[in-house]
């Protein structure tokens, strides 16, 4: 990462900050790669528990904007939480949410382009994703709900994102 900060005399400089696992890699003789890994994957598995309440902290600010969706720009407001629930659903193995999630994304571009925002059709996949973020779906209840999204979406002529 940079960091920009001033010097002394008052001139912005350039410093490029560096984790200290960074720094243990690239050392001769330093971490070899299956540690570092292993180091990675500790470190993201200690804010799984902080992970877990912004995604539900994410799926009620995407109901609400789902809810006060009246426009295009709201409507993107919806894909930006979508694709954020979208990121740390697929950080932690959860792969029916962001399955739902990339399904509302497909959606939203597509009506976007179209220019024909339906905003009860949103809610089916907003309650969709809510659903699936719920982590009370079993298995097989959770493909159903995404096997409904997709006759939706091909009803629909939403083309699927890969």
């Amino acid at each position: 990462m940079t960091v920009i900060v001033e010097s002394r005399r008052g001139r912005r400089l350039k410093r490029q900050h560096r984790s200290s696992l960074e720094i243990e890699v690239a050392k001769p003789g330093g971490l070899r790669r299956e540690e570092a890994i292993a180091e990675a994957d500790r470190r993201v598995e200690a804010m799984r528990d902080t992970s877990m309440k912004a995604i539900q902290s994410l799926l009620l600010t995407l109901n609400e904007a789902a809810i006060a969706a009246a426009d295009d720009q709201a409507w993107t407001v919806v894909r930006k939480r979508a694709v954020q629930i979208i990121t740390l659903s697929q950080t932690y193995g959860l792969t029916f949410l962001a399955e739902a999630a990339m399904r509302l994304c497909d959606f939203i571009c597509a009506s976007q382009a179209r220019a024909a925002l339906d905003s009860k059709i949103l809610m089916v996949y907003v309650n969709a994703v809510c659903l699936c973020g719920q982590g009370a779906l079993s298995a097989s209840s959770a493909e159903a709900v995404l096997g409904e999204l997709d006759s939706l979406s091909s009803h629909l002529n939403v083309a699927k994102s890969e």
